[in-house]
């Protein structure tokens, strides 16, 4: 009803939406948009579709605690909602969203498509706790993707974007696929930040706690000018001795396999602390991470790594 109130008053520049905090928002009817359904329609049903050129603060008031915003529903189910946020052209307004507890979601927390603001404009994604992202926490779901299971690319996924602010967030457990003994379906397809094509922006202060894939990845040249600041990882890289294709706490990858390699990426005073251990998979006492990886045998040079802390084996 809020969207629909800024969608018609042609003197608002942009529109808040507050939740009163302590209390739980449960969407009941997905938002579509024509755009993103040309994109893939079978992930497209989203409980807030920002589609409209106007500002956005999604807050809240009252008690000081933060609001809980989900769950979501299972992909098989038509009219179930997928994502949480979806932010697309024509929006280039600034955003804020913060002091919120999403919980429960299979899809993105946030997707961005074509997010272009104007000057200094953000959008700003602040103070939130994620948890119990991914396909791994509805085990009822029977939608399929070619012989897999669904599978879900990122917590935070900005596409042919710019200017976002990502700091001072708490993401855990987040997983795709099988992770107790079986089939480690896509377990390391699953970034907490999936930069595809999205620049200039920052990623600050954020702690991540038991994620399955690399939780940070770039993909082509435009996704650069990225600053990585002052984060703290914990579990939350694929360990080596699984030999997934994805490895690392940073993934970089180019668009379709060419050579349009990420860069200036900037990542300093961060702490990555331990793998992930996938148990009934592998051996947690030799469970080993490492850096990063990158989609091809290449000589890359995209980043600057200054400051930070490693502990690649379990002690």
């Amino acid at each position: 009803r809020a969207k629909e109130i800024a969608g018609i008053d042609p003197e608002a520049a942009g529109f808040r939406i507050l939740l009163r905090g302590g209390e739980t928002f449960t969407p009941e009817k997905a938002m579509r948009n024509e755009v993103m359904d040309n994109r893939n329609a079978a992930r497209g049903r989203y409980a807030l579709m920002w589609d409209l050129p106007k500002g956005l603060i999604l807050s809240t008031y009252g008690s000081g605690h933060l609001a809980v915003f989900g769950p979501g529903g299972y992909t098989s189910d038509p009219e179930a909602v997928q994502g949480a946020i979806c932010v697309v052209r024509p929006a280039r307004q600034p955003i804020l969203i913060e002091n919120l507890h999403f919980r429960h979601w299979q899809m993105e927390i946030l997707y961005t498509l074509a997010y272009l603001p104007r000057g200094d404009d953000h959008l700003v994604f602040r103070q939130n706790l994620i948890e119990k992202q991914g396909p791994y926490f509805f085990p009822g779901e029977t939608a399929r993707e070619g012989p897999h299971p669904f599978y879900t690319g990122g917590t935070l996924q900005p596409r042919s974007s710019r200017n976002l602010l990502v700091e001072n967030n708490i993401f855990r457990d987040i997983h795709n696929g099988v992770i107790d003994g079986k089939d480690p379906v896509y377990l390391d397809r699953m970034h907490v930040f999936y930069f595809g094509r999205t620049s200039d922006s920052v990623v600050r202060g954020n702690v991540v706690q038991n994620t399955s894939g690399p939780p940070f990845k770039v993909r082509s040249r435009d996704a650069s000018n990225i600053d990585l600041i002052n984060n703290a990882f914990y579990y939350a890289v694929p360990s080596k001795q699984l030999n997934l294709v994805q490895e690392g706490w940073l993934r970089v990858s180019t668009t379709g396999g060419g050579d349009d390699w990420p860069e200036n990426l900037r990542i300093r005073g961060n702490f990555f602390y331990h793998p992930f251990c996938a148990a009934g998979l592998e051996d947690c006492a030799t469970a080993e991470g490492q850096k990063y990886s990158i989609a091809r045998a290449v000589d890359w040079n995209g980043a600057v790594w200054e400051d930070n802390r490693f502990i690649l084996t379990w002690e």
